[in-house]
């Protein structure tokens, strides 16, 4: 949904513009945003302060009690579930 944000090896600065167009067509449809989906290497399968601190902001953005947040290691095939 976001080919349009910015990533390196080690960010992803997402198009908020696209990203709350999606959501917004969502919500019309029914369909009600819960929070996403990343990636870790192994080495780290918990959240960083830079994921709380992110999902703090899209909490309080679109006024949520909570955010979920999948973290995928794609070296052993595993999701962590978050709820922040």
């Amino acid at each position: 949904f976001d080919a349009t944000g910015t990533t390196t090896e080690n960010l992803y600065a997402p198009d908020v513009t696209t990203l709350n167009r999606v959501i917004s067509e969502w919500f019309q449809e029914g369909i009600y945003f819960a929070g996403f989906v990343h990636t870790h290497p192994k080495e780290t399968p918990k959240l960083s302060w830079a994921d709380t601190d992110y999902a703090q902001a899209v909490k309080k953005a679109c006024q949520m009690e909570s955010v979920l947040m999948l973290l995928y290691i794609p070296e052993t095939e595993t999701f962590y579930e978050y709820v922040v």
